[in-house]
């Protein structure tokens, strides 16, 4: 016996009544013969949701799943459940009550089991036995592979959180700090020679930094996120962005940068500002998220470059940047 696979969606309607299980019947008709009934049984559900790998303020691996309530009327959860691979996580929210038009966000341990590129589902469960479903994949990388971003107040004299280059005309330190306002990106180059004919979009041309940003850590998410840059240009320190989090072309952009020369020392400093308000769904409370730094040099010769990370300079992947945590 043969079959025939048909995506069918399903939208509620103003009278539909959530959570209340019904019964969907598809027919079809081949050629004037009519075949067999499909038969599905569905529930009325109503769901914003999102999910998103957070550390929790002990330290702690966890799914931020939030769930958000768009009916007229208050839902109450009877449970919260998440799968990780094969492995089943309770989370602690059984009662709860959502108000019309507000939001409950939850966090789920992730167990120690999962790996790289592990697949979850969280499950939240309404009174009456309707399920609300969001997906996503975690990622954990070892201790070592990840890179701490500190207090703002205490970016000077901190030590780099990666160095790169070891050429004497062109190496790079790079420091991370935060602030409940933005991320701050510091990079140090040692530079022989200072040059910087473009402006705007075209500042990656000449000596620059260019600096790109996910969600999540490295493979939780398919965009390459944003992309900012930073100049030393005729007019003076000039901040752009590349790419906004949602992938269009940038235009204009709340970030700040300051770019100082010294030449008696070789030095170029870049330290960009980039407002948490310009980066969601990036933010301070999730304390982790993805980056990437590129560091461009032009001595007269044609364009070459440092790179702390991936992702930028050839095929815009999210998934080559640096781990990176918010670190009090």
């Amino acid at each position: 016996m043969s079959s025939v696979a048909v995506a069918v969606k399903v939208s509620a309607g103003p009278d539909t009544v959530m959570g209340l299980r019904g019964e969907l019947r598809v027919g079809a008709d081949f050629g004037g013969r009519k075949a067999s009934p499909s038969v599905a049984e569905i529930t009325g559900s109503s769901l914003t949701g999102t999910a998103g790998h957070v550390l929790t303020t002990g330290g702690k691996h966890a799914v931020r799943a939030v769930y958000t309530n768009t009916t007229d009327r208050p839902t109450r959860l009877s449970a919260v459940t998440a799968q990780f691979g094969e492995k089943r996580v309770i989370a602690p929210t059984r009662g709860a009550t959502v108000q019309p038009g507000e939001s409950l966000p939850v966090d789920v341990p992730i167990p120690g089991t999962a790996k790289d590129g592990t697949d979850y589902r969280v499950r939240f469960v309404t009174v009456g036995d309707a399920v609300h479903r969001i997906t996503g994949t975690v990622s954990v990388p070892s201790v070592d592979a990840i890179t701490r971003a500190g207090p703002l107040a205490q970016i000077d004299g901190a030590p780099p959180a990666a160095s790169v280059g070891k050429a004497p005309g062109l190496s790079a330190d790079v420091t991370l700090a935060w602030s409940q306002e933005a991320l701050v990106v510091d990079v140090c180059v040692a530079d022989d020679v200072q040059r910087q004919t473009f402006t705007g979009q075209n500042i990656w041309q000449g000596d620059s930094v260019q600096v790109a940003l996910a969600p999540g850590f490295p493979g939780e998410t398919v965009s390459a996120g944003a992309e900012y840059g930073a100049a030393l240009t005729s007019s003076g320190a000039e901040s752009v962005v590349f790419r906004t989090m949602d992938g269009s072309p940038g235009t204009r952009t709340a970030a700040t940068s300051t770019v100082t020369r010294d030449d008696s020392a070789n030095r170029t400093r870049y330290r960009m500002s980039l407002p948490w308000a310009e980066l969601a769904p990036i933010a301070a409370d999730q304390r982790l998220l993805s980056v990437s730094v590129l560091v461009n040099d032009d001595d007269g010769g044609g364009r070459s470059f440092l790179a702390w990370g991936g992702g930028i300079s050839h095929a815009k992947d999210s998934g080559q940047y640096n781990a990176v945590t918010l670190a009090d």
